[in-house]
């Protein structure tokens, strides 16, 4: 249970941190 919430909170982060990268980038142009 505790390696499968572990991930769960990874893949939370991973596509925060890619959505603000995003988000950053479309402001560049």
């Amino acid at each position: 249970m505790k390696e499968q919430k572990w991930i769960h909170e990874g893949l939370i982060t991973e596509s925060l941190l890619n959505g603000m990268f995003r988000f950053v980038w479309i402001m560049k142009i």
